[in-house]
């Protein structure tokens, strides 16, 4: 979930050359429009994205499988 999709849907699609989908969803607490994105990845680009995460998104409830 992020405030700020597009950075992260750039490098999923540019630099990953993978796709996702984005559904939209608000906090239930502070009413505030939020984007979530789901992809498929391989374990090694899972890694790539957390990371770009880390250093680009601020902390927010990223789950991978």
């Amino acid at each position: 979930m992020t405030a700020n999709p597009q950075p992260i849907l750039d490098f999923i699609i540019h630099d990953m050359n993978r796709s996702a989908t984005v559904e939209k969803a608000y906090g239930a607490y502070t009413h505030h429009e939020l984007s979530v994105l789901v992809t498929v990845l391989t374990r090694r680009q899972a890694l790539q994205l957390r990371n770009f995460l880390r250093e680009n998104d601020p902390p927010q409830l990223y789950h991978h499988r």
